[in-house]
């Protein structure tokens, strides 16, 4: 494998599993807030009444996530790829690299790839981030009429692509971008370290790209294998992540004192 499919490959991981963890976090919380809706509803009105989102529904609904796996895995693949030629176009596999200059280089990439503006601050723009998760034409509201349960799944659907929408989003996104990478830099530094363990100041000990490339490949097991996943379960147990799964119940719960259809 190449230094840039290898380096594409890495970031591409890295990328797909936050959004994974935090969609199906999103997904879980709209949808466990509809169902609570309906079922204080349905509690107040002392009559047995259908749920409105039928198990079909629910399933429909959680599968959305498929299409990050599909169509949204393809697209990022070509703005990384992209992104990855850009800034590693000129590079040798007989450049000697310190963790700094790995580090650089990566952080490059993600300047690219989420629009990162270096003006005072690191902000990124993450704006094409959401089109990984959920396609943008969604349902054509003028194309024919609904049934209940597709006008309940829309409804799902449109409630869950504004949240992908909105800055909070986009600042969790930053917050878990920050972090993974940070681990990925510290597989990096063990590496490095491990290669000239007598050297006590890390940061003059160079090693080759050639040398690098391996490390990088081998390090989607750590991203993405089975588990137990430390990568995965510390995205899972971050606090900021908690704190926004239990803002989305709660606001959709506020805000709908009917059922969603």
């Amino acid at each position: 494998m190449d230094q840039s499919a290898a380096f594409t490959r890495l970031c591409v991981a890295v990328y797909s599993s936050n959004l994974l963890v935090i969609f199906l976090r999103v997904q879980l919380n709209v949808l466990g807030a509809y169902l609570f809706v309906e079922n204080m509803h349905n509690e107040r009105s002392k009559e047995f009444e259908e749920t409105h989102t039928s198990f079909e529904v629910q399933k429909k609904y959680m599968e959305m996530v498929q299409y990050l796996f599909r169509e949204g895995v393809e697209l990022m693949v070509e703005d990384v790829k992209s992104a990855v030629a850009t800034v590693m176009g000129t590079k040798s596999l007989k450049d000697k690299l310190t963790i700094n200059d790995l580090i650089e280089m990566i952080n490059q990439i993600r300047n690219i790839t989420e629009k990162r503006s270096l003006n005072g601050r690191i902000h990124s723009d993450l704006s094409d981030f959401p089109r990984y998760l959920l396609p943008g034409d969604g349902f054509d509201d003028d194309a024919r009429s609904f049934t209940r349960d597709e006008l309940v799944l829309k409804t799902l659907a449109d409630d869950t692509k504004d949240v992908t929408e909105s800055d909070e989003f986009a600042t969790l996104l930053r917050t878990c971008f920050d972090t993974s990478f940070s681990r990925i830099f510290d597989k990096f530094a063990e590496h490095i370290k491990s290669s000239n363990p007598s050297e006590l100041n890390l940061r003059v000990i160079h090693l080759p790209l050639a040398k690098l490339v391996p490390v990088t490949s081998n390090m989607l097991t750590y991203v993405c294998g089975d588990q137990p996943n430390a990568f995965i379960q510390e995205l899972l147990s971050m606090e900021k992540v908690q704190d926004f799964s239990a803002n989305i119940y709660e606001a959709f719960i506020q805000q709908s004192d009917q059922p969603p259809v």
